[in-house]
């Protein structure tokens, strides 16, 4: 073996790179660990019986996260004290003959490599939970007895991600100290093992519903939270806040990172305006969730100095797509007013998708389950106040429509823009909203159109015109803004006539595009389309198309055509381009 490989640092950092985590691909922004990779874990144990060169350094990285303290128990104590209850999935230790502090001595060693506790077990894996008299009590007393003086039972424990299941007050007396950096508490919508039933939960059977877990938590949480003078990052539900401790976090200086689902309980956020102090000023990433509409109320609240990031999570179907747009226009509003954030993503919770596919009684397998909404530029129209935006991502349940004017005041008001996409992150049937026939093309004009480079006479509110960008659009789009790589959104299939011919090629840099878009015109040759992308957007790397249900308009120079024929004559072209391509 080679002698650089009997180095304990060295080998710290190349265990440290074995370790694999799933990531939630829906938040970027501070990313999120759903579990970590089994395989990971079944190498670095392997590391650690090869040798003693490599035993501790992979015991250190191994230990670092664990699930619960189930792991330390269930693992390093003699399995003849042990007994496991298969009905309520609870682990027991038994009476044993000799002095107690000999039993537990066995996890000292392990106790201080952990760092994290509660990172989600993968899918399919059962946790356990552990009796609060033969298991927490004993240990925390063993605990207390070797380090009297200290808060800090597990002295290097800097995140903890409270599990729902964790209903034994045992587990906050045992993990929570004054020391934590990351506290995250059960959640619904943020949380990939809280679900409507305890099978979603991944959890053991006998876990009551949420409201119950609140309400026992809240009594050994909460004070213990108060204590926490370093914490970075919080993730709570409303159901836990009252005002002291809503204050308390408001105004500590070290958090950088807070999550808030609301729920369906009431919280009364003061006005920023009227509030003593800037209420987290120190915030830079922020998610939260729409259920109960309260998410306007608290972004009205907040006054960080320069949020980052920011996701809302949208766990509410509001049943229609211009039920959906209020509540985001709503949201953008507030956010507008919040000094320059940079990326923002409005995601659809899973539990939402699910019910938007599941065939409901008498449905159809034709039924469009997403539908467009026509005159969005209504509902974005906050969108052009955040000159600094890099990042926006917006998947819900609609098909926002915008239009080629307001595609051009995002590129002149945001010109940092990287990231555009404000289609469904669900791919499946969806129905264009083609709006007034007389107002698409053009014989109901508003005879008060005033000039659209001028700020302040801009008409978000007019819907008239075109209800979906151009393909030529696009490209005028993608050329100003210098920065953008990745761009999806609903598109008219149409090219204008000097285009047909036209052999100006691209100087934007996209490398990306998703299209939701309608028939391509029946006038203009396949080969024209395949020219067009190939000089407008010459760094594309990747791109998919979506055909409605209604690929037409049905009117001017389009017919009817088939939503079959319009997504075939979409994928003749989108392989005659890659075909010539390679």
């Amino acid at each position: 073996m080679h002698q650089c490989l009997c180095i304990e640092e060295i080998l710290a950092i190349i265990f440290a790179e074995l370790d694999g985590h799933v990531m939630d691909p829906r938040i970027h922004s501070p990313e999120r660990i759903l579990y970590r990779h089994p395989e990971s874990l079944k190498t670095l144990a392997g590391l650690a019986r090869t040798c003693r060169a490599f035993s501790e350094s992979a015991l250190d990285v191994l230990w670092r996260e664990i699930p619960d303290l189930y792991v330390l128990v269930k693992h390093l104590l003699p399995a003849q004290r042990l007994s496991y209850d298969e009905v309520e999935c609870k682990l027991s230790v038994l009476p044993a003959a000799s002095p107690e502090d000999a039993t537990w001595e066995r996890l000292v060693s392990y106790i201080g490599r952990i760092r994290a506790i509660g990172i989600p077990t993968p899918p399919g894996v059962q946790p356990h939970v552990l009796d609060g008299e033969s298991v927490l009590r004993p240990l925390e007393a063993f605990l207390r007895r070797r380090n009297p003086e200290s808060r800090a039972l597990f002295p290097y424990l800097r995140r903890v991600i409270y599990q729902p299941f964790w209903l034994d007050e045992g587990y906050s007396s045992l993990l929570l100290h004054p020391g934590l950096h990351t506290l995250m508490l059960p959640m619904y919508g943020f949380s990939s093992h809280w679900g409507p039933n305890p099978a979603a939960w991944n959890a053991p059977i006998d876990v009551p519903t949420c409201f119950n877990v609140f309400e026992r938590l809240r009594p050994h949480v909460l004070p213990a939270l108060r204590q926490m003078h370093n914490l970075h990052t919080v993730w709570i539900k409303a159901a836990f806040l009252d005002s002291d401790t809503l204050l308390y976090l408001s105004t500590l200086p070290s958090l950088t990172t807070f999550a808030i689902e609301n729920g369906w309980t009431w919280v009364g956020y003061p006005d920023r305006a009227k509030s003593p102090v800037k209420a987290f000023a120190s915030l830079k990433h922020l998610l939260v969730s729409i259920a109960h509409a309260q998410c306007p109320t608290f972004l009205a609240y907040i006054a960080p100095d320069l949020l980052e990031s920011i996701t809302i999570h949208w766990e509410y179907l509001y049943g229609d797509a211009d039920g959906s747009g209020s509540v985001l226009k709503s949201c953008l509003e507030e956010l507008a007013r919040i000094p320059a954030p940079r990326h923002v993503a409005v995601i659809l919770d899973q539990s939402m998708e699910n019910t938007l596919v599941e065939r409901r009684e008498g449905e159809s397998d034709t039924t469009a389950k997403l539908r467009g909404l026509e005159g969005s530029k209504f509902y974005l129209q906050h969108i052009v106040q955040m000159s600094h935006l890099v990042t926006l991502e917006i998947g819900i349940d609609v098909v926002f429509q915008l239009d080629n004017n307001f595609l051009l005041r995002i590129a002149q008001r945001c010109p940092l823009i990287e990231t555009l996409a404000v289609v469904p992150l669900l791919k499946t049937k969806y129905w264009m909203d083609w709006g007034d026939v007389a107002d698409v093309d053009g014989e109901e004009e508003d005879e008060d159109e005033e000039d659209e480079d001028d700020d302040d006479d801009y008409d978000y509110y007019d819907r008239s015109g075109p209800p979906l960008p151009t393909l030529d659009g696009l490209f005028e789009f993608a050329e100003r803004c210098v920065r953008l790589r990745t761009l999806k959104i609903a598109v008219e299939g149409t090219l204008p006539t000097p285009w047909v011919g036209d052999s100006t090629r691209g100087k934007n840099g996209v490398c990306t595009l998703e299209l939701w878009a309608s028939a391509l015109d029946g006038k203009i040759s396949n080969d024209v389309y395949i020219k067009f992308f190939d000089r407008a957007f010459p760094s594309l790397d990747d791109i998919r198309v979506l055909v409605p249900m209604n690929p037409t308009r049905g009117v001017g120079d389009l017919d009817d055509v088939d939503s079959s024929d319009a997504a075939s004559r979409w994928n003749t072209v989108l392989f005659d381009m890659h075909r010539r391509r390679v």
